[in-house]
This record gives C-alpha cells, structure tokens and sequence, in this order.
C-alpha cells in the first residue's frame, strides 16, 4: 500500500466512496472527534447526505466544552451534527483508550439503528495503519491482528464501517485542513507517552531501522490482510462441515478434525468457536489458543477454559464448547431492550406488568426445576443447561426456551427472545468472514 498520489477534494474523495460501494445519497455517520483527521472526514462529507456524530467521553474536564465547539465548528461547515454522551459512573481504572473506544462505537452503532443509518465512517488513515501493526506485533499478535483494519467490515444490524483514508497519510489529511481553513483540536492524549499508542507514533517518526517507515508497515499488514482473507475461507468450511452449532449456545466437534487442516486455521477456527460460546467480541491472546490447541490435538484431552469458554470432553473424541459458567453474567432487570451476557437479546414492552422479571443463568437449582418437569426429554447436556438463560420472578423460574420449559406465548406474552447472532453481538463467528 503506498501513499495515494491524488490530492485530497470533495469530488476525489467521493470517487474513493464509490469505490468501496458507499451510496453518497445516504443517510451517513461520520464519527467526529474534533481533531483534525475526523475534521477533515467531516468537510469531505459536508455535500452529501450526512450526519456527524460526536462523542463526549466525560473522561476530561475539558471534554463537554470540546464537543460543543466541535458542533458550532460543523454547523459553520454546514455539516449537521449531534453530541452523544457516555454516561459512566467512574473513570475506567485501566485500559482507558480501549473502554472509551468502546463505548463511543456503542453509542453511534445505537444512534444509526435509531435513525435507520447502515452507513459509518471513520477517519483512520495510512499512520493509523502502520501504528496499529506495530502495538499488535508488540502484543505478539497471530495473522489476525497483524492484518490490521480493513477499509470496509460489517457491524451489527446491517451497519457498515467504512475507512476511506487508509491510503492517505496524516499529512494529507492536514493539508486539507489548512488549504481551507479549518481548525480542530488538539488532544492532549495524542502526545502523552502514557499511551503505547503514542510511543508507536514517535518510533516511527524516527525509526531505529532504515525503512521503517509508516508506508512500509502499512503495506505489510495490508499484505497480511490478504493471506488471513484467504485462510478465513478455510476456517469458514471447516466450521460449517465439521462444527455442530446449537442456537441455545453451544457447539461439539471431533477434536481429531483440527488435525486435518494446518495448525493456522485450527488456531483460528478455535478462536471463533470461543467468541461463539463466550459472547465476547474477541478472542483470547494467540498463546494461550496455542497452548489450547496443543491440548486438543492430545490423546486423553480432559477438558480446558478459556476467554469465557469451556471445552468438554464426553468421550469418543468428541469436544463440547460451553460457556463457561463462572464467568456467566448474574442476573438482571429486563428493561425495554436488553441484551444479556453478551448472548441473548430480550424485548419486553409492559414494563408495568413485568417490572420484576429478571434473566439470568438457570444455575443448580433452575436445571434441577426443569428436570424434575421434563425428565428425559431433556437431551440438552447438563453442563450447557447451567449457564442458559432463564426467565424470573423472584425464586419462581417462569420460562426457560431452549429447553423447552414453560410456555411464553402464554405467562410472557410480552416477551421476545432470540440468540443474538454474530454481528449482532459483535462476535466474529463462522457465520461470515470481517
């Protein structure tokens, strides 16, 4: 990937968009953070149909104030915009840029859903790119990660995240700025040496190594992001021929079926498979699966977790993948829209009525109660019973509908309930390659 030659303007930069399959007639969502890379992204926009989103973090006292100069700085563009705000009890103890990361793509991914908008952008650029590469490969990152971002990756409910700046360096980006006289905002955060982020960013600006420079590194992953494409195609059939996936959260494969393909795609395919049972949006540090792999591959494989997950051996060579019941989520109020342990979406609608229903893990005692009901209908395994979802009142479990147990047509007939698929809930799953 080398640095596009072509100067940045409204109508080049419209043909980038047509090029990634990005309907100018909109509606679209810029995210805007006020600094001059979103800025930039905001003014390219301004002749289509867009909306920029802003993001007040409250992670600085100064945040709110920079929001809203933000949002009198697009209305001078003539872009229209909104502040959306993260509303959060205490600041993040640790891991501060990921949590606010987060949180800012929950927000806006939630702002398009409401506003039936499929199309995101977002102003990553080449230097992005290369900084990216480097703090992966520091964290000793598989294929996967070294890959780095790609130009366009679907999210949940059909929206769409599209980096159209990925050829451009930051210099482009800022003379855009200056050759029209934009102003923008100046983080604090991106010149503090507290981040990794930001030592990348020095590293390269005077490289160790001759030729290490942000063009090379960029392209590299961008090589890289061609070889992992090629090997998901091999995870996905390998998932779908060899993997039985249950919609009530659980899965079973022959562990002797991750020695028929190379140890790449079997670290990847356990990778998924753990999203899949976990509802987590990622999978675990590539030496652990390693070490996970290992196991597997083993004659008397007696059982293993990790990320969230649970592999079970039952004998024959087969392996079950649970979610691990430890690390289930507790119980909890169902409100109007709820999503539950990062796996099971809930909609309920009479609050009223049902102000005191909760969902959470059956556990013990809720198995024991559909047992005792269902006897040897039940055929789900126990070990993946514990950490389903049950529906209650109080002590009372009113329904549990993977298993069968209780009728909610009739005793929740204001109740949806449904798996959550892979974009929904942000996992990467078998179901498509991001």
């Amino acid at each position: 990937m080398s640095t596009n030659p072509e100067r940045l303007t409204q109508s080049s930069f419209k043909r980038q968009l047509d090029a990634l399959g990005v309907d100018g007639a909109g509606p679209i969502a810029v995210a805007v953070s006020g600094g001059a890379d979103s800025m930039c992204l905001a003014f390219l926009t301004k002749n289509l149909n867009v909306r920029a989103l802003i993001v007040d973090h409250g992670l600085r006292p100064e945040s709110a104030a920079e929001a809203s100069l933000t949002l009198e700085r697009l209305k001078a563009l003539s872009v229209p915009a909104e502040i959306l705000t993260w509303h959060h009890d205490e600041r993040p103890s640790s891991n501060i840029q990921a949590a606010a990361r987060e949180a800012r793509y929950e927000l806006m991914a939630a702002h398009c859903r409401q506003n039936g908008i499929k199309t995101l952008l977002t102003a990553h650029h080449m230097n992005d790119q290369a900084e990216t590469f480097l703090l992966r490969l520091n964290r000793g990152s598989g294929l996967a990660g070294l890959a780095g971002m790609v130009p366009k990756r679907d999210l949940e409910n059909g929206l769409t995240l599209v980096r159209p700046f990925l050829q451009h360096r930051k210099e482009q980006l800022l003379e855009v700025l200056k050759h029209n006289s934009i102003e923008w905002i100046e983080d604090p955060s991106n010149t503090s040496e507290t981040f990794d982020r930001v030592k990348a960013r020095q590293m390269l600006d005077e490289p160790p190594l001759k030729g290490l420079t942000t063009e090379r590194l960029a392209h590299t992953a961008n090589a890289l992001g061609r070889a992992r494409r090629a090997i998901e195609h091999y995870v996905t059939v390998w998932l779908h021929t060899r993997v039985d996936f249950q919609e009530a959260g659980y899965a079973g494969f022959a562990a002797e079926s991750l020695t028929t393909v190379p140890e790449e795609v079997g670290l990847r395919a356990l990778a998924h498979l753990i999203r899949f049972a976990s509802g987590q949006p990622y999978g675990p540090r590539f030496e652990k699966l390693e070490r996970l792999f290992g196991s597997l591959a083993q004659q008397g494989f007696g059982g293993a977790t990790l990320s969230g997950a649970r592999f079970v051996s039952v004998g024959g060579g087969q392996v079950l993948v649970l979610r691990e019941q430890a690390a289930v989520a507790p119980r909890a109020a169902i409100a109007h829209t709820t999503v539950w342990d990062g796996r099971y979406h809930v909609e309920i609608n009479d609050n009223e009525k049902w102000h005191d229903l909760e969902i959470g893990p059956l556990e013990e005692r809720g198995a024991q109660q559909v047992k005792s009901e269902l006897g040897d209908q039940l055929t789900i395994p126990r070990d993946a019973v514990l950490s389903m979802p049950g529906y209650f009142k109080g002590d009372t479990l009113i329904a549990a509908p993977h298993l069968g147990y209780g009728d909610l047509d009739k005793r929740l007939p204001v109740l949806t309930h449904r798996w959550l698929t892979s974009s929904e809930s942000g996992k990467k799953t078998y179901r498509g390659v991001q």
